[in-house]
């Protein structure tokens, strides 16, 4: 019998006070645990009461700051007496949390600061060092996050993680067309988990359940539309059902050295794959979403060109070996293409 295996989080906690209450978290999800290395970023070195509140609860904990510089053989002589590490911050902590779980043989889990993109519970590390890298490690046991810090969190970074979760819709169609072109297999679990967490999103907009996008009801729905976006990508072993043209637009956005975060880029991308795509009633309803919530869908509020995007579009099919909707067009007519998805975003304004 040929059959595929894969590992989940055990558990998905989005509350208020976390922190202070993280140790009962921890019981309630049959974690007995009694030593705990953390490793954050500045959020902790700007709440102090947080940290003590950790070191309270939590008893025998090791702190290590990543933006201080660490020593992965340092780590190693730590981690003998440690039973999780805990991985506080954005998404660059978070990624580099999950790198030292997976080479000290650690489980982790994450508590995330922002909800800026769908990395939070997935087995994928990225590394944006002069370039995008991808890491492939182990997903967390657990993701916890906490209503109120992701509610104060900029507002930017929620509207990244809309826009990375809203990519799935994107990725999902060219995943049927390269499964139509007979290039890949179409895993209809992983397909409709990834598409489906991002049309609910939308749908919900569409009925009222939302007053804005710090409106506590949207911010745990985010949360659990995001981590279910790193769950298909889990289930099937490979970042297809979260990850397409758009992706690798913005991968080549990155490695022009844009400053703009990635889910804006993915979210924004999306726009012009769905366009390349011709569904055009699926594209205005992205559109009328995005105007909802105040997305950048205007060279004027991103940080990056109209250059810029015009270069990374015409990079993008060589990105990788994953065939999308980039690939059914010359670079000739997607220069085309191009105009006409310009002259569509003036006459949005």
């Amino acid at each position: 019998m040929i059959y595929r295996t894969f590992s989940l989080p055990i558990f998905f906690v989005i509350e208020k006070k976390i922190f202070s209450n993280l140790d009962n978290i921890l019981k309630k999800n049959k974690l007995s645990l009694s030593s705990f290395l953390i490793i954050h970023g500045d959020f902790l070195e700007k709440n102090q009461g947080i940290k003590n509140h950790l070191i309270d609860n939590l008893k025998n904990v090791e702190f290590i700051n990543i933006k201080k510089g660490y020593d992965i053989n340092e780590i190693k002589k730590i981690i003998k007496n440690i039973d999780l590490i805990i991985a506080i911050g954005g998404g660059k902590t978070c990624d580099l949390g999950k790198i030292i779980a997976f080479e000290t043989f650690t489980p982790y889990i994450i508590i995330p600061t922002l909800l800026s993109n769908d990395g939070i519970a997935s087995y994928v590390s990225i590394i944006n060092n002069n370039g995008y890298k991808k890491i492939e490690t182990n997903p967390p046991i657990g993701v916890i996050a906490d209503i109120e810090i992701i509610k104060n969190s900029d507002e930017r970074h929620i509207l990244a993680g809309i826009g990375d979760l809203i990519s799935n819709i994107s990725a999902s169609l060219d995943w049927k067309l390269a499964h139509l072109k007979n290039k890949e297999e179409l895993d209809i679990i992983s397909y409709s988990l990834s598409n489906n967490s991002a049309i609910q999103i939308i749908f919900n907009w569409e009925i009222g359940k939302y007053k804005s996008i710090k409106d506590e009801n949207f911010i745990i729905d985010l949360f659990y539309a995001l981590t279910n976006s790193a769950n298909a990508m889990t289930i099937y072993t490979s970042t297809r059902p979260s990850s397409g043209a758009e992706h690798n637009i913005s991968h080549a956005l990155d490695i022009s050295n844009s400053k703009e975060l990635h889910g804006i880029q993915t979210g924004f991308a999306t726009l012009f794959t769905i366009f390349l795509h011709k569904e055009e009633e699926l594209l205005y309803k992205i559109i009328e979403f995005y105007k909802k919530v105040n997305f950048p869908i205007s060279f004027e509020k991103l940080n990056f060109s109209k250059e810029k995007f015009k270069e990374a579009v015409l990079k993008a099919p060589d990105i990788r070996d994953r065939y999308t909707i980039l690939n059914e067009y010359s670079k000739k007519d997607l220069l085309k293409k191009l105009e006409n998805f310009f002259k569509l975003l003036e006459n949005l304004k």
